[in-house]
């Protein structure tokens, strides 16, 4: 009577041990499949805005630059381009604004990406704010 009593147990412990390795193999898979479909979705919007900024369409370049932020928040290279895209349309301020953000959710080791166009953004900020209101705008054309 003892023996198929630890019969029972074996067995039901054998049924719990493999339901739950069930259950752990389809969480990692349900997680690898979501997760693919994100890397998906966001390589797709960094295409689509590398297209649209290579055709001088800036505005649903940044569109598709905020789309692939709020798809993967710790990768840099949606901040760059948005922030490089903020800075041909002169929006220093934009600029100034993506760049603290990134700083608080980029990933540690992509930090020196984000400082070098940090220092393309100081140099723009220093011409408009600077530079321009003590001396003026200059205008396209010839100079003798």
């Amino acid at each position: 009577m003892r023996s198929s009593g630890k019969n029972t147990v074996i067995k039901v412990m054998a049924a719990c041990l493999t339901g739950i390795i069930l259950i752990a193999g389809i969480g990692g898979f349900t997680y690898f499949v979501l997760e693919e479909k994100k890397e998906r979705a966001f390589r797709d919007s960094v295409m689509l805005a590398d297209e649209l900024a290579d055709d001088l369409e800036y505005e649903e370049a940044e569109d598709a630059w905020q789309e692939a932020i709020e798809i993967k928040k710790e990768e840099s290279e949606p901040y760059i381009a948005l922030a490089e895209i903020y800075l041909k349309e002169n929006k220093i301020r934009d600029a100034r604004k993506i760049l603290d953000e990134a700083e608080q959710v980029v990933l540690e080791e992509e930090l020196e990406e984000l400082e070098e166009i940090e220092n393309k953004y100081k140099l723009y900020a220093y011409a408009e704010e600077e530079l321009i209101p003590k001396l003026g705008r200059t205008e396209e054309g010839e100079y003798s």
